[in-house]
């Protein structure tokens, strides 16, 4: 919800929270809810108890990962067993992945993240069948804007919306979205307008005005430009044969800040946004790395 942490505090009781290090509330409540905890993902809320047996691992890179693994953890009843985790990679994706759980305690949990305020969130479930084995759940970065996003529209007059798409932390697929118009006048007061939105992810193989251009004979990663940028800034590469690629990125301690791309390409030239709004400035580096090349450059970030 816009802010940037570096830390994580774990509750036995299936949830997480960015700020809240004291509270142990086992009442999974509603998703969003005022009372802590807040800033909270909650993979499976509920009454877990790690005195009658069970497991919490915590794994991070120092980087941009984080994971925490709930294992056969039971709840204070003991009507099941549950082993589920949440994964973290930064600058905006998070994971609930569900291995095994219950049988008992089903349709008593909360599953979701909201703010730190508890008045914005995200319900998934709450006291509902919803979860189940082998599950997983993922939530990204807010891919779909209006602007402006409410507002009214006099009679017989004509107003412009701008929708903007931000694929910078989605994966290939279909996204869908809606943009809600509510009428309220009095003949359009309970027939609201809904436009439903349809965005197609995929990289992007050759830039406008390069579809004519031979595949490339060698590896090559380009410099990005603008260089320098301030916060985006786009890197291209070639891919002479089909590959396993890995695009990275470092800062000048040599520890990695994020992973834009990680997935097999076809042979062909791509390009990849990188947003860096939640980068200091500074220097950083760009590694191209398939089974047979590695390739870095250089680039500099100035806010």
């Amino acid at each position: 919800y816009g802010n940037t942490f570096n830390g994580i505090n774990l509750c036995t009781n299936g949830w997480a929270s960015f700020t809240d290090s004291t509270c142990v509330e086992f009442g999974n409540m509603p998703i969003p809810h005022p009372e802590p905890p807040n800033n909270m993902l909650a993979v499976f809320y509920d009454d877990m108890n790690l005195e009658n047996g069970g497991a919490v691992y915590f794994y991070t890179n120092n980087s941009d990962t984080a994971i925490a693994s709930y294992i056969d953890v039971p709840d204070w009843r003991q009507e099941g067993t549950f082993t589920f985790q949440v994964i973290l990679v930064a600058p905006a994706k998070i994971y609930f992945q569900y291995l095994s759980l219950g049988p008992g305690r089903m349709d008593e949990n909360s599953i979701g993240i909201e703010d730190e305020d508890g008045l914005i969130g995200l319900q998934v479930a709450n006291d509902q069948i919803y979860a189940h084995d082998s599950l997983a759940i993922s939530f990204y970065k807010h891919w779909l804007t209006a602007n402006p996003e409410n507002g009214i529209v006099q009679p017989d007059l004509t107003d412009t919306i701008s929708v903007g798409f931000d694929a910078a932390t989605l994966d290939e697929g279909d996204y869908t979205g809606t943009i809600d118009i509510t009428g309220w006048d009095i003949y359009h007061q309970e027939d609201p307008l809904s436009i439903a939105v349809t965005m197609h992810v995929t990289t992007q193989t050759n830039a406008p005005g390069e579809e004519d251009l031979p595949l490339p004979v060698n590896y090559a990663l380009h410099q990005n430009y603008p260089n320098p940028f301030n916060p985006t800034t786009t890197i291209k590469y070639d891919l002479p044969d089909a590959a396993n690629v890995k695009i990275e990125i470092f800062n000048l301690l040599g520890q990695r800040v994020q992973t834009l791309v990680d997935r097999k390409h076809q042979a062909g030239r791509y390009s990849i946004n990188w947003h860096a709004d939640t980068q200091p400035s500074g220097i950083y580096f760009y590694r191209l790395k398939t089974e047979d090349k590695t390739i870095s450059r250089k680039m500099l970030l100035l806010k």
